[in-house]
């Protein structure tokens, strides 16, 4: 597909000028804290959204902007 073929252009690219290793990460089944770590995300997404306390690219940029003001 377009997008393997992407990735392996650019490592084909990058691979000129560095060092590329790949790791291989095992699947996530049987390994107990992952499967832990499964079921309290699939429990977590079960809990409504609270946006009140989400910040907006606006409010966020206003925060750093007053933050670097300050130094």
């Amino acid at each position: 597909d377009r997008i393997g073929l992407n990735i392996i252009d650019n490592l084909m690219t990058y691979s000129y000028l560095n060092d590329i290793h790949l790791q291989w990460i095992p699947n996530h089944v049987n390994l107990h804290f992952n499967d832990m770590a499964d079921e309290l995300a699939k429990e977590g997404s079960n809990d409504p959204i609270d946006s009140s306390g989400l910040l907006t690219y606006n409010g966020i940029y206003a925060k750093v902007k007053a933050d670097n003001n300050r130094t």
